[in-house]
């Protein structure tokens, strides 16, 4: 009975769409009776059709909604599938003679003669369904757009969620055989050991946390969290830099905070190391502009894409991470940073609405199949204790983003607070830490970093340059 009022409320909404536009929607009737034939003749129809259409309202015409329910009926059962047993199916749904009677069903058979072009018609299907969604959901942001109550804001979100939304219903099942899995990764594995193929972690070449974390590896989030002045966004061009500048792995930067023109300073500063104030304010030598000229030239073959869109909601991080990642290869995501982003409802509870976007970047990591990096803030407890060590509890305005992250680090910079060492001797300025606070995979080191502040650039210490692939982790 669900069904068939849902069936009902969806062929009014069409009819009313065609009074409204004086227009038929699109629509295949002649593919929808082809594959709902070729389903009933053979079982590899019905495979196809299983496989490739997940919903009901792919059919344009009622009946055809129906027959698709009653086959998928029989196939979530393990029963055949033939033109008697889908009779008897619509029959147990109180809908045969709504659907045309026996000789309608025997006739979708004479249609095709076999299903050896069902997964094209059903491909043709899905293309009309999504017009007329399209028109159905344009339809609705016209009505609603002529309403002076309505919130412009709302609206765009809540038009751009439907429509990114659509293919939630079409994607493929993700259900997959254990032993397929693990052939694919034996396979993978052995290219490995071959030399033919790198490992799937994108390294940072910071040389102790690619020991620990083995790179950065999709679809992980990986948290990056500090107070104001700890090297968040300096951590996180340092990466850039190793990422995209030395590997040539396209990455993008979503920077909330600072503008493209800063992040280009900030990259140049590292590249030819030149103090980043007196760049900024172009109080450098001829020779240095000379190095700047040659790195400007040198970066034209970057794969490194930046948006500095302020206030970007979560709903366009997801339409241009899509963008990117398809069209320009981008393999790796850096969000500068949480807490400055937009959720789809703007006012209400301002740690709901942290988590819903913090849930989301971690559907979208898996959707994408890529890590995504984003920064978050830390809140003022850290400093009001003695102990100024961060915890996870810290993480501001929601629970949420430390549950949601594969991986949490901390910056932490011990000669901000003027600590000392064990011998009791100030912390010198060039020492920081990146505290691995959460690791689902692995164990949770603090691991010590150079940190140049001239600069803004993280680096290994020393001793650990030279470590190769066999040495023992230094704790």
């Amino acid at each position: 009975m669900r069904d068939k009022k849902q069936i009902e409320a969806y062929h009014n909404m069409l009819k009313d769409l065609t009074l409204e536009t004086g227009k038929v929607p699109p629509q295949a009737i002649d593919l929808e009776e082809a594959v709902l034939g070729a389903a009933m003749l053979q079982p590899e129809g019905v495979n196809i059709l299983m496989v490739e259409i997940k919903t009901h309202e792919v059919f344009y015409k009622e009946a055809h909604q129906h027959i698709y329910l009653s086959i998928r009926n029989l196939f979530r059962e393990h029963s055949a599938v033939d033109i008697l047993l889908v009779q008897t199916e619509l029959k147990k749904m109180g809908i045969l003679e709504e659907c045309g009677g026996p000789f309608f069903i025997m006739e979708l058979t004479n249609k095709v003669s076999s299903a050896i072009n069902s997964e094209y018609h059903c491909k043709i299907i899905i293309q009309k369904y999504l017009q007329r969604e399209i028109i159905r959901i344009g339809s609705e942001g016209v009505k609603m757009g002529y309403e002076d109550t309505t919130d412009v804001f709302e609206l765009i979100d809540g038009l751009i969620t439907n429509l990114l939304n659509l293919n939630q219903t079409l994607v493929a099942s993700n259900v997959r055989k254990i032993s397929d899995v693990s052939k694919e990764n034996m396979i993978r594995i052995k290219k490995i050991i071959d030399g033919e193929m790198g490992t799937t972690g994108i390294k940072s070449k910071l040389t102790l946390l690619d020991k620990v974390l083995g790179g950065f590896h999709a679809p992980d989030v990986i948290v990056i969290a500090g107070r104001p002045g700890m090297g968040k966004t300096a951590l996180v061009i340092s990466l850039v830099i190793n990422i995209s500048y030395i590997q040539k792995i396209p990455s993008a930067l979503f920077s909330l905070e600072m503008s493209a023109d800063q992040i280009d300073f900030r990259l140049k500063s590292q590249l030819i190391n030149i103090n980043y104030r007196r760049l900024r304010d172009g109080d450098i030598s001829q020779d240095q502009f000379s190095d700047l000229q040659k790195s400007a030239i040198e970066t034209d073959d970057v794969p490194f894409y930046i948006d500095d869109t302020a206030g970007l909601s979560i709903t366009d991080l997801r339409t241009k991470a899509i963008e990117l990642v398809h069209n320009k290869g981008v393999r790796i995501i850096f969000v500068d940073y949480l807490q400055l982003m937009q959720g789809i409802n703007r006012y209400g509870n301002r740690e709901t609405e942290i988590s819903t976007i913090s849930r989301e970047i971690k559907k979208l990591a898996k959707d994408l199949n890529i890590p995504i990096v984003p920064l978050s803030q830390l809140s003022r407890k850290c400093e009001e204790r003695s102990d100024k060590t961060p915890l996870l509890s810290d993480l501001r305005e929601s629970g949420a983003i430390e549950q949601d992250a594969d991986i949490v680090i901390f910056t932490f910079r011990p000669s901000w607070y003027k600590l000392k060492d064990e011998m009791g001797l100030p912390i010198p300025s060039n020492q920081a830490i990146l505290m691995i606070k959460k690791h689902r995979s692995g164990s949770t080191p603090d691991i010590p970093v150079n940190w140049d502040g001239s600069t803004m650039c993280y680096s290994d210490q020393m001793e650990v340059e030279v470590m190769n692939d066999e040495d023992e982790l230094p704790f």
